[in-house]
């Protein structure tokens, strides 16, 4: 038995199919299928409700932050409101800051509350709190119905005294 030399190798096409492989009218290589697009979609919106939810919750938190902060000037203009509404101007009067209180007597605080008519309703509007060095301050907003039946806008200027508010400047 003898060998023979060894078959030829087969031609060398560089990484493309034989001449005549493919049946006729079939492109040469097969488009691949396209990928689907469903994961990234899902991922996004995942994303996006995350993100959603985070400013919602951020939102949230800032506006209690901030509800904090000017609840207790909103609630000693209440008080002070409440007092005048009563005709209770020397409780009103206790509310004053020390600079107010030194240029109203209390009996000159009761006659220009009198003067001024008394308060039939009133809604708190608006309140601001501000900070500056040491000194902390608010403004409280108020629209106050009188008996004469006007109804007047004022700013009340508050000012932080230890843990206490007072309404401080013209009063009323």
């Amino acid at each position: 038995m003898t060998f023979g030399p060894p078959p030829p190798p087969p031609p060398s096409h560089q990484g493309y199919p034989p001449p005549g492989s493919y049946p006729p009218g079939q492109p040469a290589q097969q488009q691949r299928p396209r990928r689907s697009l469903r994961g990234l979609w899902i991922t996004l919106a995942v994303v996006g409700v995350l993100c959603v939810g985070g400013v919602g919750t951020g939102g949230f938190f800032l506006f209690r932050t901030l509800l904090d902060v000017t609840e207790p000037p909103r609630e000693a203009t209440h008080a002070f409101l409440t007092d005048l509404q009563a005709e209770n101007y020397d409780g009103a009067y206790d509310q004053l800051c020390d600079a107010t209180q030194a240029t109203f007597t209390r009996e000159r605080f009761a006659l220009v509350a009198r003067d001024r008519g008394d308060v039939v309703d009133y809604q708190l509007t608006g309140a601001h709190v501000s900070r500056v060095n040491q000194d902390t301050t608010g403004t409280v907003t108020a629209r106050l119905d009188l008996a004469d039946g006007s109804t007047v806008t004022h700013e009340f200027r508050l000012v932080k005294s230890g843990d206490d508010w007072q309404v401080c400047g013209a009063p009323y």
